[in-house]
């Protein structure tokens, strides 16, 4: 799905079940829209997102690379469970 002004950097299945979707958006509105235009699609049907993370470009990027005009994003990542959760399954 695209949508303008928000693009997805990396998107993650683990096991078939987990996933993990995260991008950048020029405003947090933007979000619900997607996030209902993803429920439209066959492969996210029945799957759900238990955890919503967003920060600002500048607490995203690191502080020593200054302003260079880029415009100002958000980050964010949608995940199906709790990355802590996720580490500690992976554990022998």
């Amino acid at each position: 799905q695209a949508m303008e002004g928000l693009r997805l950097t990396e998107f993650s299945l683990r096991g078939g079940s987990e996933m993990e979707i995260k991008g950048r958006m020029v405003s947090p509105e933007l979000l619900p829209g997607y996030i209902r235009r993803l429920n439209g699609e066959k492969a996210f049907q029945g799957r759900s997102f238990a955890v919503l993370t967003m920060k600002g470009r500048e607490e995203a990027a690191a502080a020593a690379s200054g302003d260079r005009g880029e415009p100002a994003y958000i980050e964010f990542s949608l995940a199906s469970r709790e990355p802590d959760a996720l580490a500690t399954e992976r554990r022998p």
